[in-house]
Parts: C-alpha cells; sequence; structure tokens
C-alpha cells in the first residue's frame, strides 16, 4: 500500500466530471489554484498541538480503532451536505429507518436515489441526522436532550434514549453546506417542502425560484458561524457512540460557542477512524492578519474559508489544537487530515452574509471540490 507522508506534500482537489486542477506545496504551505486561476494559500501544520488540558486517557482501551492505514483520501465524493435537527445523538442504524413521524432523512433520500426524479450524478449530497434541537420543541426538552446526549455510551449499553418529545413533529430545521445556509423551519412530512428544499436549493437542473415557497416554508438564513459535527452513531459503530459524546463535551467546553455550533451527526463514514469530526467555516470567516502574513483586506479571510475539514483519530487531547489551528488560523492539520470539501471564492461571486441572491448561493455548491491526497 502506498505510504503518504504526513508533511502533506501534495494535496489535489478533484472536480466533478474529472477536471482537475493540481495543488502543490511548499514548506508549510498548499499552494490551490482554481479553475479561475486565483491562487490561496492552504497553510498545514503536520502534528496536532500539544494540548493543555487535563484530558487523560478517555479513550478505552478495547476501541478498536485504526491507527495502521493512513486515513488520507477516506471521505466520500460530494457537493454538499444536508443537516438535519433531531434533537436526538443517536439513530437507528440506518437513518432513513428512525420511527416516528416525518422522517425528514427518509424522505430526501428517496427523492435524491439512482432512478429518482430528483437523482443529480453532478451534486451528489450527504445528508445526516443531527442533535441540534428542533427548533419546535420545548426549552425543557431541548436541556434534557442536551443533557443526554453529551453521556457517552457504556460498554454492552443500550442505545441512548431516542426521544420521541420532538415538539411540534411538523417543523424542524436543517443546515446546508458548502451554501451555509439555516432553514428555521420545514415539515419533514410535507412532500411539497421536501420538493420546494430539492429543487431550489441542491438540484442542478432546477429552474424553480426559491422565492415561491410552499405554505409554512420558512425563508433560509446565512450561516455565518463555525459548525462542528462529530460523528456519534453509536447505534452504527459503538467507536463513534463513545468517542463522540467526549468530543462533543470537549469542544463545547473550550470553543467560542458565541462564534461556534458544535453537534453529533449520524453516520458519516469511516468509523475505524474514530473520532471523526467535519468543520465547516464559513467564506465570511476571517483571521488575525497577522496569520496570512499580508495586511490588506483581502488576506484577513481564513485560507479556508468556504471550507469542510474533515478529521480523524481526534481525541479530547486534539481539541484545543484543532480550535486553534484549524479555526483561529486557517491551518490544516496533517495528522487528522481526512480529505474536505472548499468551494472557489472569485471576485465575480464575493461572499456577503447578508445576500439574498441564490444564484450566488448554488454557484457555491456548483464550484466545490474535493480536497484530496494524491
Amino acid at each position: 500500500m502506498k505510504k503518504y507522508s504526513n508533511t502533506l506534500a501534495t494535496l489535489e482537489p478533484v472536480f466533478r466530471k474529472s477536471s482537475r486542477v493540481s495543488w502543490r506545496s511548499s514548506l508549510s504551505k498548499v499552494q490551490s489554484t482554481s479553475a479561475a486561476s486565483r491562487t490561496t494559500a492552504l497553510p498545514v501544520t503536520n502534528n496536532a498541538p500539544t494540548s493543555s488540558c487535563d484530558c487523560g486517557n478517555q479513550i478505552p482501551s478495547d476501541l478498536d480503532i485504526d491507527h495502521s492505514r493512513p486515513m488520507a483520501n477516506t471521505i466520500a465524493s460530494y457537493n454538499q451536505h444536508v443537516v438535519i435537527s433531531t434533537g436526538k445523538s443517536d439513530w437507528a442504524s440506518r437513518i432513513e429507518d428512525e420511527e416516528g413521524p416525518g422522517n425528514m432523512a427518509r424522505a430526501m433520500k428517496g427523492m435524491l436515489k439512482r432512478g429518482a426524479e430528483w437523482h443529480d450524478p453532478d451534486r451528489t449530497s450527504l445528508i445526516s441526522n443531527s442533535s441540534f434541537a428542533d427548533p419546535s420543541a420545548s426549552s425543557q426538552a431541548q436541556e434534557k436532550r442536551a443533557e443526554a446526549a453529551s453521556t457517552p455510551h457504556a460498554k454492552d449499553s443500550q442505545p441512548l434514549q431516542r426521544f420521541v418529545d420532538r415538539g411540534d413533529a411538523n417543523s424542524t430545521s436543517l443546515k446546508l453546506f458548502p451554501q451555509f445556509l439555516d432553514f428555521p423551519n420545514i415539515s419533514p412530512g410535507d412532500p411539497e417542502h421536501h420538493r420546494h428544499f430539492i429543487s431550489s436549493y441542491l438540484s442542478s437542473r432546477s429552474t424553480t425560484s426559491p422565492w415561491q415557497c410552499p405554505p409554512g416554508f420558512t425563508f433560509p438564513r446565512p450561516i455565518d458561524k463555525i459548525t462542528i459535527l462529530i460523528c456519534s452513531h453509536n447505534t452504527r459503530d459503538r467507536r463513534c457512540g463513545v468517542i463522540g459524546p467526549l468530543l462533543y463535551q470537549s469542544f463545547i467546553k473550550y470553543a467560542d460557542l458565541k462564534t461556534t455550533d458544535v453537534g453529533m451527526v449520524s453516520h458519516v463514514g469511516g468509523h475505524a477512524f474514530a473520532g471523526n469530526v467535519i468543520i465547516y467555516i464559513p467564506p465570511g470567516h476571517k483571521v488575525p492578519p497577522s496569520e496570512t502574513g499580508e495586511k490588506d483586506h483581502d488576506t484577513e479571510l481564513s485560507p479556508l474559508a468556504g471550507s469542510g475539514v474533515w478529521y480523524g483519530r481526534v481525541e479530547p487531547k486534539h481539541v484545543q489544537g484543532i480550535l486553534e489551528e484549524t479555526v483561529q488560523k486557517g491551518k490544516i492539520i496533517g495528522e487528522l487530515w481526512r480529505g474536505g470539501l472548499q468551494i472557489q471564492h472569485s471576485t465575480e461571486m464575493p461572499y456577503d452574509s447578508q445576500s439574498t441572491s441564490f444564484e450566488d448561493w448554488k454557484k457555491r455548491a456548483a464550484t466545490a471540490q474535493m480536497i484530496r491526497l494524491p
């Protein structure tokens, strides 16, 4: 098996339709050239910084975590990620089999699967359930869910209790990346809501106007916070079920929750590399000018702005380093790297968190490219 250097000597984004742009690194920086020939530096730090936290050895020794295989290129290729709020941190092994009214994941997967009406080979969608609270649930129910969600699954125990108190079962919310849109009110049991969401925001071939919303469908708002997603899918694989809640507790403890949302999600692939963490960094995210090496306004944008960064083998001892290096400095941590997704910035498509141009938002998904090690 080919061995991969921890120096991340080369990164290569792989485009849909097999178009490619090579990524070359120089020392600690990885240079990216977009289709528009605009170059952006992607800094890399090879090793996760040592944490100052009193984390101890929180990972049970009997968990079979794969530390032998290289993790680079171990994520499935996708263009966009739909994250559905359920208020839970564990689900049926296949989320489409989850019991209860209005299974949003089942409905959307059914409409997007091969042979279905909205199947789009040029726009692959990853669909996940998340622990983000249903907007309709009572505050008491949300607090109870948050407390239970942060409890690790004990060995040989029953899966974490799945809450049936959904508040109004006719309403939930979801997040969409890399469009970085939050949909605060969408009906999981309404086919018209599903069709409008898919045709207006997911499909590359629809002419449906996002402004023509069906009754009850709330207009989305831009996401300008860092979003950290941690796999906690215990019913699917115990490794993520044990490590996920531990990581959730650590991120909640050390992240700036005024600028960061932290949630647990269902299966994203690669349980052998638990803990699995995805960090979505909004296109408008900025880092201190000193971190970019430049002082002008353009280079205040984080080099990872508009990206989804996937890490594996993450432990609580890594959390502070991830927040410092990736979130605050815009650097990739080489030893944790599994892959990533990045939209292309250009002067023709600037990011404005207050923009209402859905053509721009759809272009972000259209220009999204996988970042891979060759």
